[in-house]
């Protein structure tokens, strides 16, 4: 059996060095407290402030000041003033009060996230063939957040974005029709690389080409979307480009329309080949590509940048930046059918 000198050694080997800092002088109300008071330079004022007594706040500091082993504030009939200490302290009391209320922030966030609703509003080719995959998985990571989706053309999605109708927008258009939006306030962030590709009848003269240029679009009768609609706009700028005029001979608001349109005879179409595939692999449609830059385009997700998204609005970003697809090379053709 140990001697008493021994038990008393090792008693003191189990104690912490002295110059360890108590684990409550990093307690969080203690630093607020100090914060308030260097703040206010009064007792008085920091215990209104902080909806305490006097007596409380002063425990608080004289807890904390044995923490450090020396004192925080210098006393006198005007107030309280940080000593060289307490000077050194504030700025790293400041950044951890920041933390905190980033973390009580964000835990009201999540908690709010039930019964809560994230509104989207998502260009029509996107809301259709491109989302739907993307909405299953966010409601399966959050089943308790409704989700409110307007489809609706890419300039009328940036106008709802920029009127606060919804919280988030999925476009296809070129980066001018968002230009206008507060860069501070909203940021853009690419979540699908897609082609646009000439859509004929299976027994059209083009239908086996394995490519055809801008060129060759001269003259042919269009049927597209209407104006302001992404695919409208990039189909535009794209064949302004080439100097080909296109000779629009109807206009629809839908794809599937549209698509039923060309079937029928009624002329050629330029669509997103994610719109396309369903009716490509039935050998219902062909699909040919363009030979020109201008028919690749990007999906663009418009979301608060990252201090100022909900977590709600952040989780959608996380998913939709986790599914980037890379742009295919060739879309499938009937006798082509596409990569699995």
């Amino acid at each position: 059996m140990a001697d008493a000198p021994a038990r008393a050694r090792a008693r003191r080997t189990d104690q912490p060095p002295a110059t360890a800092p108590a684990a409550w002088a990093l307690e969080p109300q203690l630093l607020r407290t100090f914060l308030a008071v260097a703040a206010s330079g009064s007792i008085t004022r920091a215990a209104a402030a902080l909806h305490r007594t006097q007596p409380a706040v002063t425990a608080s500091v004289r807890r904390l000041e044995e923490g450090f082993g020396e004192p925080l504030f210098t006393r006198s009939s005007r107030g309280v003033a940080p000593t060289l200490l307490g000077e050194r302290l504030l700025p790293h009391a400041e950044a951890l009060q920041r933390v905190m209320d980033g973390v009580h922030q964000l835990m009201g966030e999540v908690r709010a996230l039930e019964g809560a609703r994230l509104r989207v509003a998502a260009s029509t080719t996107i809301a259709l063939y491109w989302l739907p995959p993307l909405l299953a998985r966010f409601c399966a990571a959050h089943p308790t957040t409704g989700l409110v989706v307007h489809t609706r053309n890419s300039r009328d999605a940036v106008r709802e974005l920029r009127g606060g109708e919804v919280d988030l927008a999925l476009v296809e258009a070129p980066a001018a029709a968002w230009a206008g939006l507060p860069p501070g306030l909203v940021a853009a962030t690419p979540v699908h690389d897609d082609s646009l590709v000439l859509v004929v009848g299976p027994d059209h003269p083009l239908a086996r080409r394995a490519a055809v240029a801008a060129t060759d679009l001269a003259g042919l009768p269009f049927v597209g979307r209407e104006a302001g609609s992404g695919t409208r706009d990039v189909i535009e700028e794209a064949l302004r480009a080439a100097g080909v005029t296109l000779e629009v001979r109807h206009e629809l608001g839908e794809p599937e329309a549209i698509k039923l349109a060309v079937r029928s005879g009624l002329g050629v179409t330029i669509l997103s080949s994610v719109a396309v595939r369903a009716e490509v692999e039935r050998g219902e449609l062909a699909a040919v590509p363009i030979d020109h830059p201008g028919f690749a385009r990007r999906f663009t997700l418009l979301h608060p940048p990252e201090g100022l998204a909900s977590h709600a609005a952040w989780a959608f970003r996380t998913l939709a930046t986790a599914a980037v697809t890379p742009r295919r090379q060739a879309p499938p053709t009937p006798g082509r059918r596409a990569a699995r």
